[in-house]
């Protein structure tokens, strides 16, 4: 049981600006998620870049971002979860992702190791 504790980063102070650990992937640990997960909090016209060696998924949970990769750009907006479809730019490893928050933002990250290579894509019009 105290694996699966150490596992977790309980946050009862809310969340800060930046990346907010949730879940980290622990080759130690026996009971393993085998992925991370996040919370971005960004703040108006804030940067964001990330260049992982591990394949991502950066979901817009509310907010309104730029996204920049493999040489695109993407203008997208979110400003409810529970009423809007999701929007999320699902990455390969080592691909260059820059976001720039035009409003306060929201993005849930999520990352694993996998080597296999694809074209990042931006899923917007999930039913």
């Amino acid at each position: 049981m105290k694996e699966a504790v150490n596992m977790f980063l309980l946050k009862s102070k809310g969340l800060k600006n930046g990346y907010n650990r949730i879940i980290s992937e622990s080759k130690k640990l026996s009971n393993t998620t085998m992925m991370n997960f996040g919370i971005l909090q960004l703040e108006k016209e804030q940067t964001y870049e990330n260049f992982d060696s591990e394949e991502r998924a950066f979901l817009l949970l509310k907010g309104q971002i730029t996204l920049l990769f493999d040489n695109k750009e993407r203008f997208v907006k979110r400003n409810s979860y529970f009423d809007e479809s999701p929007i999320c730019l699902h990455a390969p490893q080592k691909t260059e992702v820059k976001i720039i928050s035009n409003t306060n933002s929201e993005i849930a990250v999520i990352s694993t190791q996998n080597d296999n290579v694809f074209e990042p894509t931006v899923y917007d019009d999930v039913k």
